[in-house]
């Protein structure tokens, strides 16, 4: 894990990730990367990461929009002992997507993390599941509510605009601030070739409003970063098969000067 605070300009910097051959056969053997090759023989190391913005120590004007992301780094090795590295950053995120506002009205981006175990890319399950979004009681929605995962696995519904109005007859305590915790529900629906779903369907979470009675108001997740996550596996069925077999081959034994016996010559 890795963490930097922001310049006034905005920008954020980590510190330099140095990948080596060593390091992401490592990762790939600890399951943290994904490992090709094409018909060329050219390999490509793909690893998953998820940026998080920590806003539990924001100042209570300042409200985070969106909290995290997913991101695709791909390192390609064209055997010129100098990896080639791109990176995919979700549809629609431009260079900064990590947006604060100081407002009397609070907006909210729910977002999620869709992973897949064993072995294979998350691309392969680009758009084939839906992503629901309810609430309970009065919780306010989304004006999208049902969404797709995208090929780096990040799912993001619509915004959420809180206002004065979402805490209505809640009593303020001895400050003049006023609180509301709202529960959110997510379920996964849809199914892909060779992938079994995440066992838990319907995953929660809560956001908790609090306006600060001077015309201020945070949400705060109880969830720091993605709100919620899925984990679905891929896996392949096994076949046992032979040269002669099904999807095989006809081998035909002729011996020149006598006839055959059964059994004596082998392959």
């Amino acid at each position: 894990m890795s963490s930097g605070k922001n310049a006034a300009d905005g920008t954020v910097e980590f510190e330099p990730i140095h990948y080596t051959s060593e390091s992401l056969e490592q990762a790939v053997a600890e399951g943290l990367a994904v490992k090709t090759a094409d018909a060329g023989g050219k390999i490509t190391y793909e690893l998953h990461y998820k940026v998080s913005e920590v806003t539990s120590n924001l100042p209570g004007v300042v409200s985070g929009n969106v909290t995290s992301f997913n991101v695709v780094v791909k390192l390609v090795d064209d055997g010129d002992g100098v990896f080639d590295i791109t990176v995919e950053y979700p549809a629609g995120m431009n260079e900064r997507p990590f947006e604060n506002t100081y407002t009397s009205t609070a907006p909210f981006t729910p977002s999620g993390s869709k992973w897949l175990d064993g072995g294979a890319p998350v691309s392969i399950i680009d758009s084939k599941f839906t992503f629901t979004i309810s609430g309970e009681e009065e919780a306010p929605l989304p004006d999208v509510t049902s969404v797709k995962n995208d090929a780096v696995g990040d799912v993001r519904f619509g915004e959420i605009t809180f206002t004065q109005d979402h805490l209505d007859g809640v009593t303020p305590d001895e400050n003049g601030a006023r609180t509301k915790t709202f529960t959110y529900h997510v379920t996964e629906s849809g199914t892909a070739s060779g992938i079994t779903n995440d066992a838990q369907v319907t995953k929660t979470f809560k956001l908790t409003v609090t306006d600060d009675g001077q015309g201020h108001m945070r949400v705060e997740s109880d969830h720091q970063g993605a709100q919620f996550e899925f984990t679905n596996t891929y896996s392949t069925t096994p076949r046992e098969s032979s040269l002669t077999g099904e999807g095989g081959f006809t081998l035909t034994k002729t011996l020149d000067g006598r006839d055959l016996v059964d059994g004596e010559f082998g392959v």
